[in-house]
């Protein structure tokens, strides 16, 4: 029978809803953030893991979202721009 997956903690309920918002896959995401998909996986999944390390991957998931934003919003100045 195959493994089913842990379900999500609370980081990863929440980063899964960000992400949903910016049409971003966990992969993607994982590059950006400076992990593996399979470490932002266990991650957002791990309900071994201490509620210090939680808030730790939060704040560098938040900082990684944020450069994404950035980036999304400069695209998007230039497309409006550009089509101009």
């Amino acid at each position: 029978m195959p493994k089913t997956k842990d379900p999500l903690n609370s980081v990863g309920l929440w980063l899964i809803v960000e992400l949903a918002k910016r049409n971003t896959s966990l992969q993607d995401f994982a590059v950006r953030a400076g992990t593996t998909p399979q470490y932002l996986s266990w991650v957002i999944r791990g309900q071994n893991i201490t509620g210090e390390t939680q808030e730790s991957w939060r704040a560098k998931f938040h900082a990684a979202l944020e450069s994404l934003d950035a980036e999304q919003n400069e695209r998007s100045k230039t497309l409006c721009h550009t089509s101009t």
